[in-house]
């Protein structure tokens, strides 16, 4: 009853069907044994339209379905030269018949003329790509704030010519994108009411926060018992917790 009280909300919000879902949850039925705790590994690996990329779709099925609304024909997004949010966003905007602007720090250094992994994949989908280089005594965020700076100016010429843009934060954390994974815990939470258990923890990886906001906000409407444990990639800050909760409450609104 409490799922089905949370899914109501969803039903209000424009979405596109981009991904694969509900992805599989499966057992890990040897480590499972080995360990004497049971442990189910959701396959979010497997939820874009490609192999690659992670669990972005999720987000930018809300994402795509609101620049589609809005009449925008670009679509502005940020990340690192192997972004998974970036090549899954461009992999999203040409299923839409949105164009894809990128602007990639290069925090490893790339030969733009042999690209690989993701950026290879970038060039395959066509998307427009910027890619902004750290300069020396400038630390990751300061880079990250002069290419948002960048993009800004780029924006506006555009859109002085008559174009709109959509903006996507790294990582696609946003309220609406985090709606992606309020819907993901639901789902979640159906698939284990099936097998007849509930979770006490839930592990995943944490960034820009989007996940984390979207998996807290959906945790405090319908099952509070299953804590969270956010694995960060790197650095977060003291502020981190609060910045992630924040854009919780801003997704349940």
């Amino acid at each position: 009853y409490i799922v089905d009280n949370a899914k109501i909300f969803l039903k209000k919000i424009p979405r596109l069907s981009l991904g694969f879902y509900p992805t599989h949850l499966q057992k890990l039925e040897t480590l499972s044994n080995e360990t004497g705790i049971n442990i189910f590994l959701k396959r979010e690996d497997l939820s874009g339209s490609n192999l690659f990329g992670g669990n972005k779709m999720r987000k930018l099925e809300y994402l795509m379905a609101d620049a589609q609304n809005k009449g925008c024909k670009y679509v502005f997004t940020f990340g690192a030269t192997q972004s998974n949010h970036a090549m899954q966003t461009a992999a999203a905007c040409r299923k839409c018949g949105l164009i894809p602007v990128l602007f990639l720090v290069n925090l490893v250094d790339t030969d733009e003329g042999a690209p690989k992994a993701n950026l290879l994949l970038d060039k395959i989908f066509d998307a427009e790509i910027h890619i902004v280089s750290v300069q020396p005594n400038e630390n990751v965020m300061e880079a990250m704030q002069r290419t948002t700076a960048i993009a800004a100016s780029y924006q506006n010429q555009l859109e002085d010519a008559g174009h709109k843009c959509y903006i996507i934060p790294g990582g696609g954390a946003s309220p609406l994108g985090s709606v992606g994974f309020y819907s993901g815990y639901i789902e979640l939470c159906e698939q284990l009411n099936s097998l007849g258990c509930t979770a006490d923890y839930l592990f995943h990886a944490t960034g820009s926060s989007g996940t984390l906001a979207g998996l807290a906000a959906a945790r405090a409407m319908i099952a509070p018992q299953m804590q969270l444990v956010s694995v960060a990639v790197d650095n977060p800050g003291d502020d981190y917790a609060e910045k992630a909760a924040a854009l919780a409450n801003e997704t349940l609104a």
